[in-house]
């Protein structure tokens, strides 16, 4: 990869490169170069070939679109997001679920730049419904606490990791529901 000729803008820009658990490998760009990511991963999909699947991991964000006709696919959806909202060389996963009266909804996961861009447009059209877009907001949890606003790792609060969380004792219940 490395004296490969068509890939040596590329090398230029990467900062690190180190290896994951599972013995992946792993490119850091420098951040200048972040406008440039999809053309890299074209590119080292081209000269690398098949046996090398490219990632690029950046901040995503999670949309929420609702009120889907029940015919509609996640190649429709992913479609209408690229047009509408101009983003034709973000990788997007969508993922759709029953919603009420034969209506589905669908959670887009997208880098946040744009899940913001589309966020400007608000509204996009799928086969014949329009259909409002909204960030999604979960809400983080610590499990160590039982409190929100701040995840386990960060916890200064009381270790409450073992209680039942209806009745907030060392019961039966609990034990359950720790398994």
């Amino acid at each position: 990869m490395s004296t490969d000729p068509q890939l040596k803008d590329f090398g230029a820009d990467v900062q690190k490169i180190s290896r994951t658990q599972a013995g992946d490998m792993i490119c850091e760009l420098k951040k200048d170069s972040k406008n440039r990511i999809s053309v890299y991963k074209k590119l080292t999909e081209r000269v690398m070939g098949k046996k090398v699947q490219v990632k690029a991991m950046c901040p995503e964000a999670t949309i929420q679109c609702k009120d889907l006709d029940e015919i509609t696919t996640e190649e429709e959806v992913r479609l209408a997001m690229k047009e509408q909202c101009d983003l034709e060389d973000v990788d997007m996963t969508v993922r759709l679920r029953r919603g009420p009266f034969g209506t589905q909804a669908a959670s887009i996961k997208l880098p946040v730049d744009a899940a913001n861009k589309a966020m400007t447009i608000g509204k996009i059209k799928v086969g014949c419904s329009v259909c409002p877009l909204r960030f999604s907001q979960r809400p983080e949890g610590c499990y160590r606490c039982l409190e929100y606003g701040h995840l386990a790792r960060n916890c200064k609060g009381i270790d409450r990791s073992k209680l039942c969380r209806w009745c907030g004792q060392e019961c039966s219940q609990g034990a359950r529901l720790q398994q």
